[in-house]
């Protein structure tokens, strides 16, 4: 019976986690454009204790150097598009990364499969 128990809070956890990271990738979609969606992958985020890093990978250098000049300003725009759906504030990162294209981009890749990359 303890067993049982256990399980649905975890369940309900887990719920809670896949709607939040639905809503980041949600996010992402509304405040990209097509050029964007075609040559940068949403990864998700990196946690820190002291900041949440946004992780998109780049399709290619060009397009990592154009984007090193306007990060902040998708940073802003993301940050919009996580205020209109709601999300809680303490959740919104804080910096952005810009990680190089380890091979194709894939359609694929999700929140949750996103690991830690090593340099």
């Amino acid at each position: 019976m303890d067993s049982a128990q256990n399980k649905g809070p975890q369940k309900l956890g887990t719920l809670t986690e896949s709607l939040s990271a639905l809503k980041w990738i949600r996010a992402w979609k509304s405040c990209a454009g097509p050029a964007l969606e075609k040559n940068v992958q949403f990864l998700g985020f990196r946690k820190s204790e002291s900041a949440i890093t946004l992780l998109l990978e780049v399709k290619d250098p060009i397009w990592r150097q154009e984007l090193e000049y306007q990060k902040l300003g998708i940073l802003k725009e993301y940050q919009n598009s996580l205020r209109v759906l709601k999300v809680p504030q303490i959740d919104w990162p804080t910096h952005v990364e810009l990680l190089a294209n380890a091979g194709s981009l894939s359609p694929r890749q999700t929140f949750s499969s996103q690991k830690r990359r090593k340099k």
